[in-house]
């Protein structure tokens, strides 16, 4: 029995269920058996005995895990499927903590059939497989907040395999709810589980599928261990081909297992094969190391012969070095005399060559002096000629100069008298009374003068006899008394 201290009141249960006993359950979630109060139906679906989990907040629990329980629960209620296990009422039985009462069913639970010993083969695994993944999908869509599925509560009924599961309660975080993935991870337990014979976590616990089964194949290992890494996304698309995997185990392992032997009969003939060519290869590096040793003494022979040929070839060379040099030196010698007997003679012909230039030399400039002393005596003449030639040809051009006309001063040669230029006459002005240009000015003729000297304007020029002179003097000339015209005096 549990502990008295934690166990739940179920008081507010009595008035419609008769606690039987206390099941084996978790420290958060207790079950009991009960019988519904009332109940005579013999149907099926109204069965009298139920089973009473009550559910306390689970350790780690971070967003209100008892909420969604009851509101799951509700949910479920309403609601049938063929693999679920069926969910009768929900009821708080206190602050932190919910009643979940369902049809109890007596069929053995996967935990206890695999206790029991019994072996579950791939595809009998396969099929079980299929039905949770189709309910767990179904209650996805149905928005179930609590999906957790362990063998202790999936069920198979015997010599049918019928499976019915009764979902259970963990933690919920507050970042990161159940998803397809962890529907998908839950599927890859089951399946650990049920291949490996034991729903102990101990055994389980640091092993890979094929620690535990090595008879089954590697691909299903990896698959495996795929669908249960937690950091891995995407998982919930592998689940379908991870069924087909399961059920096709047997062939693949004897697919393997053939493979290993093909592998073991090719590596033992590759064995085989490389201790044969490590024969050959032996004898070809002891055949190597003859033709090497043979090969060694004949270079050496060789290299022995080539040695001596090359000294006797050096020696020789020597000696004709030695000769060719004494025939160099000597020859040097002979030609170091020719060149100082060649340079002596070479001295003795500049210096005749030398005095035999100055003696030349001295002569020259004699001689140009004789020139230059010539020169300036016959320039001196020239000069004196040349004067008494410009004084005589002066006098000429004096006593020729006359009097008489110049040829340039005849008609013929005459310059041109320019023409007497056509004046047009310009038309003559008239005045009267009625034209207003100029009618405050007064018109003087040549000889007039101005009688009112305030019509004088002082800033006009005089001329020489005191008259005005300006714009209007000059056009007084050009104006013609008429007879229509009257005197400026009347």
């Amino acid at each position: 029995m549990n502990d008295p201290k934690r166990a739940p009141d179920l008081s507010k249960l009595e008035a419609d269920y008769d606690v039987v006993g206390e099941l084996r359950g978790q420290a958060d979630a207790l079950s009991y058996l009960a019988r519904r109060k009332g109940s005579t139906s013999k149907r099926r679906d109204d069965a009298r005995d139920v089973v009473i989990t009550v559910v306390s907040t689970p350790p780690g629990d971070e967003a209100r895990a008892l909420a969604h329980l009851a509101s799951d629960t509700k949910t479920l209620a309403g609601l049938t499927h063929r693999r679920l296990v069926p969910v009768m009422e929900g009821r708080w039985v206190g602050d932190d903590a919910f009643a979940v009462i369902v049809q109890r069913i007596n069929d053995p639970s996967l935990a206890q059939l695999l206790a029991t010993g019994e072996t579950f083969t791939t595809p009998r695994i396969a099929a079980i497989l299929r039905e949770v993944n189709g309910l767990l999908e179904w209650a996805r869509d149905h928005k179930i907040v609590h999906r957790s599925l362990t063998p202790d509560r999936v069920f198979l009924e015997p010599q049918t395999d019928r499976v019915r599961a009764s979902f259970g309660v963990g933690p919920i975080q507050r970042f990161r709810m159940a998803d397809a993935d962890t529907d998908a991870r839950t599927i890859g337990h089951l399946a650990k589980v049920m291949l490996a014979g034991t729903a102990d976590p101990a055994r389980l616990q640091g092993k890979t599928l094929n620690d535990l089964r090595p008879d089954l194949p590697d691909k299903l290992d990896e698959a495996t261990t795929s669908l249960l890494d937690e950091k891995k996304s995407g998982a919930a698309g592998e689940v379908p081909g991870f069924l087909a995997l399961i059920g096709m185990a047997d062939p693949l392992a004897a697919g393997e297992s053939e493979g290993r032997r093909i592998r073991s009969e090719v590596m033992e003939e590759q064995r085989v094969e490389r201790g044969k060519l490590a024969d050959e290869r032996s004898t070809f590096e002891k055949e190597m190391a003859d033709a090497r040793a043979k090969f060694d003494g004949e270079m050496k022979a060789a290299r022995e012969k080539l040695e001596a040929e090359t000294k006797a070839a050096r020696e020789r060379l020597e000696a004709e070095r030695t000769s060719l040099q004494k025939a160099v030196s000597d020859e040097r010698e002979t030609l170091k005399k020719a060149l100082a007997t060649e340079r002596t003679s070479l001295t003795n012909t500049r210096a005749e060559l030398e005095r035999a230039a100055a003696a030349q030399k001295a002569e020259v400039e004699r001689v140009a002096a004789d020139d230059r002393r010539q020169i300036e005596k016959l320039r001196a003449e020239i000069k004196r000629r040349g004067e008494l030639e410009v004084e005589r040809k002066r006098e000429t051009a004096l006593a020729d100069i006359t009097d008489e006309p110049s040829t340039l001063d005849e008609e013929e040669v005459a310059t041109p008298e320019f023409d007497t230029p056509v004046i047009v006459p310009l038309e003559a002005l008239s005045f009267d009374a009625s034209n207003p240009v100029m009618s405050g000015v007064p018109v003087l003729f040549p000889g007039e003068e101005y009688e009112d000297e305030e019509l004088v304007d002082e800033s006009m020029p005089l001329a020489a006899d005191g008259s005005v002179t300006g714009p209007r003097e000059r056009v007084a000339p050009a104006v013609t008394p008429t007879a229509e015209m009257p005197s400026r005096r009347t």
